[in-house]
């Protein structure tokens, strides 16, 4: 996964992610309760899964950002990325 930051905007790109299903971000995270506003799921008929999510501050800071990937045999993990 790589990120990058421009002008209070955030994007997400899954790489390699030949085997994820399912991913989503929780823009702002708190620490405990993990919100998403964004997800995708792998289609069932073309195999396609959206591999970019972004995602624009109203205000510049420092957020945490948590995202959630499940693979193809339903192993779920989180990973939380400092920005900002």
């Amino acid at each position: 996964m790589t990120s990058a930051i421009s002008e209070g905007r955030v994007t997400l790109r899954l790489e390699g992610a030949s085997n994820v299903d399912f991913w989503a971000v929780d823009w702002d995270h708190d620490g405990q309760v993990f919100r998403p506003a964004f997800h995708a799921a792998r289609a069932k008929k073309s195999g396609e899964l959206m591999l970019e999510g972004s995602h624009a501050y109203a205000a510049p800071g420092a957020r945490r950002v948590a995202v959630q990937l499940v693979d193809s045999a339903g192993v779920e993990m989180r990973r939380l990325i400092e920005v900002g």
